[in-house]
């Protein structure tokens, strides 16, 4: 009990001390597009992450907007995401899954699927026609998978 009460008070100072360790980062998809929210930093912070070699190939949201990376957006309070705008295709042992898909684009994907393989997960729904693809892609964002 008195070890379990000693590493509580260790982990509570750590966070006290070292406030970014603690920092809320937070995910979020909009239709086509991915976000992983880094929260509000600093002028200083913004900076430092637009200055790393890391950033270079990175898209990031300042405030909400998708824009190009520039220190001059940089404030204290400002809001940073980092942004995927394509698909990106996971393999699992079920099956290879493209995502995240703005309907549109889903049901692009699902037909193009389709006639080369019988069937298609979307967004866990099991679909064998073309046709039946738009009704299946309803949400913003939207997963399909040809199942192994």
């Amino acid at each position: 009990m008195i070890s379990t009460i000693k590493a509580s008070l260790l982990s509570l100072t750590t966070l006290a001390l070292c406030p970014a360790a603690h920092a809320a980062i937070t995910t979020s998809v909009d239709g086509g597009t991915s976000y992983i929210h880094l929260g509000t930093l600093s002028a200083k912070e913004c900076n430092a992450v637009l200055e790393s070699p890391v950033s270079a190939s990175q898209q990031f949201a300042f405030d909400g907007r998708i824009q190009a990376p520039d220190t001059s957006l940089c404030h204290d309070g400002i809001k940073v995401a980092l942004v995927r705008r394509e698909a990106v295709v996971r393999t699992t042992k079920d099956g290879v899954t493209t995502w995240p898909l703005g309907k549109k684009n889903c049901t692009k994907v699902a037909a193009s699927v389709l006639e080369k393989h019988s069937s298609v997960q979307i967004n866990g729904t099991l679909v064998m026609r073309a046709e039946l693809a738009e009704a299946a892609c309803s949400k913003s964002s939207n997963a399909v998978t040809v199942p192994l």
